[in-house]
């Protein structure tokens, strides 16, 4: 058992010290190309956000597929897809039209009467680099409160 060890400051040794550190480097690199690897599904678009500098690529977007964005990279992800925003006063199972639901709007004629109203809007986000970038820095992710008005957000 004693004579398959290798004494430190040998040739052996330093070729199995070499071969050590050549596998870890070479496992550290394919670690870290493998997670410079994003990909966005085909109903969403990305941007750009490089984590080192925390800023927001507004000059490429990016669309379905596997990209190679680099270390320390990920996706900003918003949706390619119509949104439907739907103001109800009944509670009927919208679930399956609509992504948000929201009471309805109750206001008064101009002789005091009560009405309810009812809405229902759509929108889509402009699929352009610039402006979704713009989106981001000024709401985040949260952008979606920018398109509904105080009033519609149920007390929870």
């Amino acid at each position: 058992m004693l004579s398959s060890f290798v004494a430190p400051g040998t040739a052996s040794w330093r070729h199995c010290c070499g071969a050590s550190w050549a596998f870890i480097l070479l496992l550290a690199a394919a670690i870290l190309i493998g997670a410079s690897f994003h990909t966005l599904s085909p109903t969403e678009m990305g941007l750009d956000y490089d984590m080192w500098s925390c800023q927001v690529n507004d000059k490429v977007l990016f669309g379905n597929g596997r990209w190679f964005l680099g270390p320390g990279h990920s996706f900003i992800t918003f949706p390619k897809a119509t949104r439907s925003v739907l103001m109800l006063s009944r509670t009927a199972d919208s679930s399956t039209i609509s992504d948000q639901q929201f009471s309805s709007l109750t206001a008064r004629t101009y002789d005091g009467l009560s009405v309810e109203l009812e809405l229902s809007y759509q929108y889509r986000l402009e699929a352009a680099a610039e402006s979704l970038a713009s989106l981001y820095r000024d709401f985040g992710l949260d952008y979606e409160v920018a398109y509904i008005h105080p009033y519609f957000i149920p007390d929870n």
